[in-house]
């Protein structure tokens, strides 16, 4: 039986809720202990006041209540997730905040959800198996995907102020960590391998059904959404993480003087063809990539096909 999870952050205006109820409940319960003492020491003189000091003890407690219940289906409803993702919740800086609850609505043996997950885990770990084309910036070797990804994840987080939009980096850095999970199956298709291209997303979309697969229905759905989310590059997110996944290897060939570039005969076409979204995620990014450009075929690294 499957266990599912429904992430949510609490936020803390249901909690305040919750203290206030047991505030109001305390000084409605104070109001009728005064109330109690006042009738047995006027002997029952004076029960106008004691009545309405009873009537707003009761007033209260109503509304104490009320503030309890509002606090608890507020929670409830902050737990409704149709896709079953996390949502994480971002502060002005970029950090993620908040505290954790989940929700199980199906049974799942904890150890069979356990395994999945590291069964993913440990598939995955392949990823740093796959070499792409950029060498790595001293230029000793070529980097891998998992170098390539983490990369991307850092540079999310440093270069989240250069992006035309807003980005919640809550979706960008599992997005540029997970994109090319699929390469396990697909292989690394070099950006201008024309005839690679063309079967790209058939052999993507096959291996991205069984490597998300792999984990509890949630989360693979998740990070299934995420990769296609990317692939749209449709939102403000997935714009991002194309110019990220588009500047690394640059700024790559740029600090190993060009030298991938060199190997396969790149031209400045197919170097701005692979680019011509990238100012749509980020202006300034894309402007400082066109001054690298230009200074490499000034040194003869790229081929100036447009002259």
């Amino acid at each position: 039986m499957a266990r599912r999870y429904r992430y949510a952050f609490a936020k803390k205006r249901e909690a305040a809720r919750g203290k206030l109820s047991v505030g109001l409940a305390a000084a409605s319960f104070g109001l009728f202990a005064a109330a109690v003492v006042l009738e047995l020491f006027l002997d029952g003189k004076m029960g106008g006041l004691i009545g309405g000091t009873g009537f707003f003890a009761m007033l209260l407690s109503v509304y104490g209540f009320a503030m309890g219940l509002s606090s608890f289906f507020g929670r409830k409803q902050k737990t409704q997730n149709q896709h079953d993702r996390v949502h994480l919740k971002r502060c002005d800086h970029g950090y993620l905040a908040g505290t954790f609850f989940y929700q199980e609505y199906n049974q799942m043996d904890e150890k069979e959800r356990l395994k999945k997950q590291l069964d993913f885990i440990l598939e995955v770990d392949k990823v740093k198996n796959i070499f792409r084309q950029t060498y790595l910036a001293d230029g000793n070797r070529k980097e891998n995907d998992a170098e390539h990804s983490w990369h991307l994840a850092l540079m999310a987080v440093l270069l989240k102020e250069y992006s035309n939009e807003e980005v919640d980096l809550g979706k960008v850095i599992p997005m540029v960590l997970t994109h090319d999970l699929v390469e396990i199956d697909a292989g690394d298709t070099y950006a201008y391998d024309e005839k690679g291209a063309q079967t790209k997303d058939a052999r993507e979309r096959k291996a991205a059904e069984r490597i998300y697969g792999l984990l509890p229905e949630d989360q693979g759905m998740w990070l299934k959404e995420l990769w296609e989310e990317f692939e749209a590059y449709e939102t403000p997110e997935a714009k991002f993480a194309h110019v990220l996944d588009n500047c690394q290897p640059l700024f790559l060939n740029d600090a190993s003087n060009g030298k991938s570039w060199e190997e396969h005969q790149v031209k400045k076409s197919q170097i701005y063809r692979r680019n011509r979204k990238t100012g749509e995620g980020s202006e300034m990014i894309w402007e400082y990539m066109k001054e690298l450009i230009d200074k490499h075929i000034a040194l003869g690294h790229v081929i100036d096909d447009e002259k």
